[in-house]
């Protein structure tokens, strides 16, 4: 699997710190995401600018592997991913762009501090 590079995105209701491996919708820390999971939300946030194809993740998850994988899989791992980040609404953060591939809805990427009001996060976020 391919390195993250440290980065840290976020929308007004959704952070992500790829460096720290969290995940916080609202005031919901997400856990349970698999190794999976969290690289290909990693991988739609820093393409965030940009519509990623069904072949990119699939190299970024089975760099060192021949395709003899089916593309189906990516579509089970961006649905569970879709399910974990918002289970009312799926299709909030990860959008799909039919017969290309996936993009991640309105992501900002920043250093330091979250611009975002960090008063409102609990004092153990993201630890």
């Amino acid at each position: 699997m391919a390195q993250a590079t440290v980065g840290q995105f976020q929308q007004p209701d959704l952070v992500v710190k790829i460096g720290a491996r969290a995940v916080r919708v609202g005031d919901r820390q997400v856990d349970d995401l698999t190794n999976k999971e969290f690289a290909v939300l990693g991988l739609l946030c820093r393409n965030r600018h940009r519509m990623t194809t069904k072949g990119e993740i699939f190299d970024h998850l089975y760099a060192d592997a021949i395709r003899e994988l089916d593309f189906k899989i990516i579509d089970v791992f961006v649905c569970k991913l879709r399910k974990k980040l918002d289970p009312d609404d799926p299709y909030k953060y990860v959008i799909t762009e039919w017969g290309r591939g996936y993009r991640i809805r309105g992501l900002l990427e920043f250093e330091g501090e979250n611009p975002i009001e960090t008063a409102e996060l609990p004092s153990d976020a993201f630890r």
